[in-house]
């Protein structure tokens, strides 16, 4: 059974799941605080369109810093 473990890295399981956790604790805690930002530059009642233009620049800066990060991590 111990041998088991060891070939499965039970440890490093439990560690992963742990990081990914609190990841998606400050992926919330972002949401919540980028929204409120974005409900501030826009101006309330205005409708759908500047929600899609600022969901299309938050895209867009998404992708930029994905790309500068992949980039780093080369």
């Amino acid at each position: 059974m111990e041998e088991l473990a060891k070939k499965m890295d039970i440890r490093g399981a439990i560690v992963s799941l742990v990081v990914a956790a609190f990841g998606f604790v400050a992926a919330l805690f972002w949401r919540d605080a980028i929204k409120a930002f974005i409900d501030e530059i826009i101006p309330a009642g205005q409708g759908v369109l500047y929600q899609f233009i600022a969901a299309i620049v938050v895209t867009i800066i998404a992708i930029i810093v994905i790309y500068v990060l992949a980039k780093i991590n080369k």
